[in-house]
């Protein structure tokens, strides 16, 4: 009887999967718990989000957890490191924006050119984004006999096309794969960005170049005043690295001091 009930409230649909449906189910697997139910189940807009309605995402805070032996070991082999100034409000401990250089914003920006893939390697299927950790996690633990060759440990370790990648990559886990450059892109000299230069990096990454005015600007429009704050400097390496990275995918407003603030600590003079 109870098995009767149960099926009785479950049904089979076959649905018509195009390119709207594919856009909208890769954008909900980012931010929803249930990217199926949101996709299939509600009126989605051609190309967006917008509108639909969603189960809350829980992201797992974790950013101060300690690297795996693996990410570890890579650290130790990997010198590689950024200066950045920071203001912060001096009761919260809240980063305000970052002062940083042109090698600190090709850092970043080389989030845009990393593949989801290397992202959930690096972060070992943690990132706080439920859906894609589960399928990383999935492909993982799935038997290498259900994938061609050796399909399962290219998607478990994806490359970084090597003109993609910035000069200074301080996640070396981030495996770079050398492609001729010249049939691809004009770009040589593994800059993103012009140098020398700097920019703001405000706490939710709205970035703009760095003028006399633009964090007295950034300020007023926080209402808060010099003498909230206080400035200090932060090395950034492997892990810092990481943990801004878990911060740049789960945060929505506060990327820097969930990724960074951890470590104010231990890098206060």
């Amino acid at each position: 009887m109870g098995s009767r009930d149960w099926s009785s409230r479950i049904r089979e649909m076959c649905v018509q999967v195009s390119k709207a449906e594919v856009i909208c189910l890769l954008a909900r697997s980012l931010v929803s718990e249930s990217p199926i139910s949101d996709v299939f189940l509600t009126d989605v807009p051609a190309y967006g989000t917008a509108g639909i309605q969603m189960k809350p995402l829980k992201l797992v805070s974790t950013f101060s957890s300690p690297a795996s032996e693996s990410l570890q070991n890579a650290e130790q082999s990997n010198d590689a490191s950024v200066n950045l100034k920071v203001t912060l409000v001096k009761s919260t401990q809240e980063i305000l924006f970052g002062e940083a250089t042109n090698e600190f914003f090709d850092f970043m920006c080389s989030f845009l050119t990393t593949p989801i893939g290397s992202m959930m390697r690096v972060l070992e299927g943690q990132s706080g984004l439920k859906c894609m950790d589960n399928l990383y996690t999935s492909v993982l633990e799935l038997d290498p006999n259900w994938f061609h060759s050796s399909n399962k440990c290219g998607l478990l370790e994806l490359c970084i096309a090597q003109d993609h990648n910035c000069k200074k990559q301080l996640i070396k886990s981030f495996n770079t794969k050398h492609i001729l450059e010249h049939l691809i892109s004009s770009r040589w000299s593994n800059n993103f960005t012009v140098e020398p230069s700097m920019f703001l990096v405000p706490d939710d990454f709205e970035v703009k170049p760095l003028s006399a005015t633009s964090s007295f600007l950034l300020l007023k429009k926080l209402e808060i005043s010099f003498s909230q704050t206080e400035e200090r400097c932060v090395t950034v390496g492997m892990k810092e690295a990481i943990s801004l990275l878990k911060a740049a995918l789960t945060s929505t407003s506060s990327a820097l001091t969930k990724g960074l603030g951890p470590f104010l600590q231990k890098h206060s003079p």
